[in-house]
């Protein structure tokens, strides 16, 4: 389930309501976010990999979990959405335009059923993960 981003996982207090409300739990958060979280998450006794797991790639323009995405469906969202694209260097409309880039990766990703092993490989390593922690 979505959780709001960075600072809520940074509310220690908060991550631990939630750590005694359910009894499975698996963090995600974007790999560019890691140094602001991974502490806060270990204060709350969680172990990488075990309970959290941060996601994209060690690649400028990757560090997300866009990153991991096949690059056919980056460049089709990039060449239909080329004014959000734009928008992303602008202050004002950079959150409001990640934000729609998002929804619009997840739109095209999902409108495809033939993708590679090489293609899904980065995003299958984190399935395996998360579903070896969850299924015990």
């Amino acid at each position: 389930m979505p959780y709001g981003g960075k600072d809520v996982l940074k509310n220690t207090l908060l991550l631990q309501f939630v750590l005694r409300k359910f009894d499975r739990v698996y963090v995600t958060y974007d790999l560019d976010a890691d140094g602001d979280v991974r502490a806060a998450l270990k204060r709350a006794g969680l172990k990488e990999d075990r309970h959290f797991m941060p996601l994209g790639m060690a690649q400028a323009g990757k560090e997300c979990i866009e990153g991991m995405l096949p690059q056919r469906v980056v460049s089709a969202v990039h060449a239909k959405e080329t004014d959000l694209v734009m928008k992303l260097t602008s202050a004002g409309e950079r959150r409001r335009a990640k934000e729609e880039l998002k929804r619009r990766y997840l739109e095209e990703f999902k409108s495809h059923a033939d993708y590679s092993k090489e293609e899904l490989k980065a995003l299958a390593r984190v399935t395996r993960t998360i579903n070896t922690r969850l299924c015990k």
